[in-house]
């Protein structure tokens, strides 16, 4: 029973998540649904990758600390 709860809150978060970084959200939530939260890290690198897609020639990013 526990499993299938984490599986359904790990689906809706990266649902959301998918959302907010203008990925594919069934897609991203249905693999959360199968994976789980170890799909973090590659969520992060699909997000980082899309966002560096953007990014036109000569734009600058500043990183802010």
């Amino acid at each position: 029973m526990l499993w299938l709860l984490l599986m359904c809150a790990s689906s809706a978060f990266f649902y959301a998540e998918a959302l907010k970084s203008g990925l594919s959200p069934k897609r991203w939530g249905i693999a959360g649904f199968f994976v789980g939260p170890m799909l973090w890290p590659l969520f992060r690198v699909h997000a980082n990758l899309a966002f560096r897609r953007s990014l036109q020639q000569g734009d600058v990013l500043w990183n802010i600390k």
